[in-house]
């Protein structure tokens, strides 16, 4: 096995950077095409506000006007229609944040149940002094693929290289 602790540390603590940096890339982008005008056929809360604008300025003039009163209730009721459609669009992504979330659980479970079951396997191949290279690069391949998650630490046993303890750290780098 020809792996370099120290490049596979280098390596884990980019990749968890680069998970997270992914994982908020996605969310701001969800965000920004419910947020982002542009895109939008009838042109956002912008023109319904200046269009709203428009009709107030235009009702001043003649304040017993009735349709200068329902022009003026007509804008507000489209811009409370754009704003109850934006508020449903963030509820559907903060709705699909939590289900990738949940299912993020899940593969990171399933990746340390499979670590610890190569983790057994290759404390039993030792026992018959079998160095099982294959075993530990498939347990390295599923270390690898956990630092896109999380920021954790690994650390072998100085008196038995088979002998792996991961812990947990937070944010500031502390367990």
């Amino acid at each position: 096995q020809l792996r370099d602790a120290g490049y596979d540390l280098r390596y884990r603590q980019e990749n968890c950077k680069y998970g997270y940096e992914e994982t908020k890339l996605s969310a701001q982008e969800d965000l920004s095409r419910v947020l982002d005008e542009y895109y939008l056929k009838d042109g956002g809360i912008n023109t319904a506000l200046e269009e709203f604008m428009s009709a107030i300025q235009t009702g001043t003039g003649d304040a017993g006007d009735s349709n200068s009163k329902q022009n003026i209730r007509a804008q507000l009721d489209a811009i409370n229609k754009i704003l109850r459609q934006t508020s449903s669009s963030i509820d559907s992504i903060y709705q699909q944040q939590q289900d990738d979330f949940e299912i993020t659980v899940e593969k990171i479970n399933l990746t340390l149940e499979q670590i610890a079951s190569l983790d057994k396997q290759i404390k039993e191949d030792a026992l018959y002094n079998n160095p099982a290279l294959e075993l530990k690069d498939s347990r390295n391949t599923l270390l690898d693929q956990l630092s896109g998650y999380l920021n954790v630490e690994y650390k072998y046993d100085p008196n038995n290289q088979d002998e792996l303890s991961i812990d947990f750290l937070g944010a500031d780098g502390v367990t």
